[in-house]
């Protein structure tokens, strides 16, 4: 609640500023400078401080709306959720970062990276509160990925993005199995999709640790371990890119290890006969 009041009281500050500088960079140089602390030293705090400034430069600024989204969505997620309130100062994040993207969607409703983020907030949100919880936002973030993708444009990122989150919502819905999900308008839900989506994902970026360890999870729950290991050898060879990525790693060499042990076993937080629909 916090977070969101303070990102309507900076934003008709920003508007009462009527766009005045408050810097000799340009929206341009901050855009540039925060997209360094965010992407290249994983300092999102400090990214979205950048971006505020650039929004005071320029309060209608749609690629900084995105950008703070982007870094809201990455602090939320490395917050702590162990208790009632520190669950709801993270779901408050999560909701300010949606926020910050309906904004660039608003300013920009033909570009397509503003439904990406737009997306990946509400997933987020829906994750912590269930999608059974919250089906309209399921349904939302379903639509803006799919609008995202509709419209094409980005580059390989962010369309690589767009058709992970649709995955990784598939994936999500389908946890809840068929016939409770089934009247709530929510029988879209699908493994089979969500990892065709985790596929095209892999295919825009090849060597996305993230892309491919999902994609090797919808393997395995649809029973295709040798899939599985072929995504995870490539994983385990992809530069590290993203703060999580050490982490991901880790998963990926001990599946893949898993994988080509006698067993053949991985143990998955998913129950994947839930994600089964019926013929």
């Amino acid at each position: 609640m916090v977070t969101r009041i303070r990102f309507r009281l900076f934003v008709a500050a920003a508007l009462l500023l009527g766009g005045a500088p408050t810097s000799a960079q340009t929206v341009v140089e901050l855009l540039a400078r925060g997209d360094r602390l965010a992407t290249e030293r994983f300092d999102n705090e400090g990214a979205l401080d950048v971006y505020h400034d650039a929004l005071r430069v320029d309060p209608e600024s749609w690629e900084a709306y995105w950008r703070a989204s982007r870094a809201l969505t990455d602090i939320a997620e490395h917050l702590p959720a162990e208790t009632d309130s520190l669950r709801e100062a993270k779901l408050a994040v999560y909701e300010t970062a949606y926020e910050y993207a309906d904004r660039a969607v608003r300013i920009a409703p033909d570009k397509a990276i503003p439904y990406v983020k737009r997306g990946a907030a509400m997933s987020r949100i829906v994750e912590m509160k269930g999608a059974m919880s919250d089906v309209k936002g399921a349904i939302a973030a379903r639509d803006d990925f799919r609008r995202a993708i509709d419209i094409g444009d980005g580059g390989a990122e962010a369309q690589a993005e767009a058709r992970h989150g649709l995955g990784a919502v598939h994936t999500l819905v389908c946890q809840t199995p068929y016939v409770v999900r089934l009247p709530l308008g929510l029988a879209w839900g699908d493994l089979v999709s969500a990892a065709e989506q985790f596929r095209r994902a892999s295919e825009l970026r090849p060597d996305f640790i993230l892309y491919r360890l999902d994609l090797a999870r919808a393997y395995i729950m649809l029973d295709e371990p040798d899939r599985a290991a072929e995504q995870l050898r490539v994983a385990v060879e992809s530069p590290l890119q993203d703060e999580d990525d050490e982490d991901r790693l880790e998963d990926a060499v001990l599946m893949l290890e898993a994988l080509q042990s006698e067993t053949k076993s991985v143990e998955l937080d998913y129950e994947n006969e839930k994600c089964v629909v019926p013929d």
